[in-house]
């Protein structure tokens, strides 16, 4: 674990509010000397911080989201190996983690068609299904995505503070150029404009106009941080919530929000009512949390399942397409 002050957690904080702003404001932002912020975030870089993204509103793009949670049977690391880098490769995933506790193994997928979805779906049955004990498929309606506010040691999430709800508002189309710029700044959001529009061939105008184009069209919704939470001693815990009676969704989705550690919200069709994400100190800091939601909404909560993640391995809020 890296031993880090709170300016520190607090230069993380702002850098995943957004990771595209400038040294001088940003230095501002958190009082220090230019020269020394930027030392700061290149040890970030080599110890901590894994990549800067954007987060893409794939949903208004004509996307749907399907998640694929198994259990594992008759594996050994060297297999686990091969599957995660198989789903890493896959260039439709969002997400792929290794997992422990109610499910071994996540993997997030991104869309269009449901015929070729269901291409993808028997590849994996064909490569992978001896080695898959109860694997489930959900579709996933909407994620509201919060700030790593544990990380500037409040009690509670401000009201004020940003967030972002991705889902379908409207199908918008983008051409060829928008397109590269979507897929330099999935996983290159820091990238200047100027270096953007260097690897596209195009003027930096250009490059500016149509990403304020996607910012307005809410296709770019943030510019945020991938860091290794582990690093500052924390844990990722996925909670999947299943209630008394579907009435109490948004009850619980009030309570909840407001609690630092949560990091996202998820709503999906099949398995859990509600889906939470946590990043916590141990399992008793989430018990703790998950005690005091239950004990302050014990006629909505039915039950609950957990896992939490060893290891994220990918990370993209936009699938892998060449031609647009």
């Amino acid at each position: 674990m890296e031993i880090i002050s709170e300016k520190d957690k607090e230069i993380l904080y702002q850098l995943d509010n957004n990771s595209r702003i400038p040294f001088r404001q940003l230095a501002k932002k958190v009082n220090l000397p230019e020269n020394t912020l930027r030392y700061r975030i290149e040890q970030f870089e080599k110890k901590i911080i894994i990549n800067y993204y954007t987060r893409i509103n794939s949903y208004n793009l004509g996307f749907n989201s399907v998640k694929f949670y198994t259990k594992l049977k008759k594996v050994n690391s060297q297999i686990k190996k091969e599957m995660i880098k198989y789903f890493c490769m896959h260039k439709d995933t969002w997400v792929v983690s290794d997992v422990e506790g109610e499910f071994d193994l996540v993997a997030i997928f991104w869309f269009r068609n449901i015929n070729k979805f269901f291409l993808s779906w028997q590849q994996i049955l064909y490569k992978f299904s001896k080695y898959l004990l109860n694997p489930t498929l959900y579709f996933q309606i909407e994620a509201i995505s919060f700030r790593p506010t544990f990380l500037i040691n409040i009690d509670k999430r401000p009201d004020n503070e940003p967030f972002e709800i991705t889902k379908t508002s409207s199908i918008i189309k983008i051409d060829n150029i928008e397109n590269n710029i979507l897929q330099i700044l999935a996983s290159s959001a820091r990238l200047q404009t100027v270096k953007i529009a260097s690897k596209l061939n195009l003027t930096s105008n250009i490059v500016n106009n149509r990403i304020k184009k996607l910012m307005k069209n809410d296709v770019i919704q943030s510019y945020n941080l991938n860091f290794d939470i582990s690093k500052l001693g924390y844990m990722e815990v996925k909670v999947d919530i299943f209630l008394t009676e579907y009435k109490f969704q948004n009850k619980i989705i009030s309570y909840i929000k407001t609690c630092p550690n949560l990091v996202c919200i998820m709503r999906s069709i099949g398995h859990p009512h509600i889906e939470l994400e946590f990043n916590v100190k141990s399992f008793q800091h989430f018990h703790d949390i998950i005690t005091n939601l239950i004990d302050n909404n014990s006629n909505a909560i039915n039950n609950y399942t957990y896992f939490y993640v060893l290891k994220k391995h990918k990370l993209r809020w936009m699938p892998i397409i060449n031609q647009y």
